[in-house]
């Protein structure tokens, strides 16, 4: 089970006992009942390298939130993939029947990347997004998800 749909599971867990619902494994039984485990899951580490010229003598922080913003930039032109409305953190999209979250490590230079889909070619499709949308950042060690994706 990932982590997003764990805390979403806490979260309404929370919300039956202070509405009166109840608590305990009958409330957990019904909101977990009829989930699936998605056919396809990894995380990737996309990892920064802070004495990368690219940097600028910026913080691994402003780079990884550029490269954020051009994520969001190239999926707005890409009409198979769709940006969640609401984003607590990082980019989360889906797409080919799955989806990607792109997001910043809190302390390290790191852009951990999730990717769920009912494929491995659903996978890798999404995985070929994001690499498209974050070429151009020298900076950022992209080797595990060209490997990922087969490219070179």
């Amino acid at each position: 089970m990932t982590f997003i749909v764990q805390v979403k599971i806490l979260n309404k867990l929370a919300s039956a006992r202070a509405s009166g619902k109840g608590g305990g494994s009958k409330v957990l039984t019904d909101l977990i009942e009829g989930l699936q485990e998605p056919a396809f899951a990894i995380e990737l580490r996309l990892k920064i390298n802070q004495f990368h010229p690219d940097l600028k003598e910026g913080s691994f922080r402003e780079y990884g939130e550029d490269v954020l913003k051009q994520l969001e930039k190239s999926i707005g032109s890409d009409p198979s993939l769709h940006k969640a409305p609401v984003n607590h953190e990082g980019i989360r999209v889906s797409g080919f029947g799955g989806w990607f979250l792109l997001r910043l490590s809190l302390h390290d230079p790191v852009l951990p990347l999730n990717i769920e889909a009912p494929s491995n070619d659903d996978a890798v499709k999404l995985g070929h997004a994001v690499l498209a949308a974050v070429k151009d950042f020298g900076g950022l060690d992209t080797s595990a998800l060209k490997k990922f994706v087969g490219a070179s």
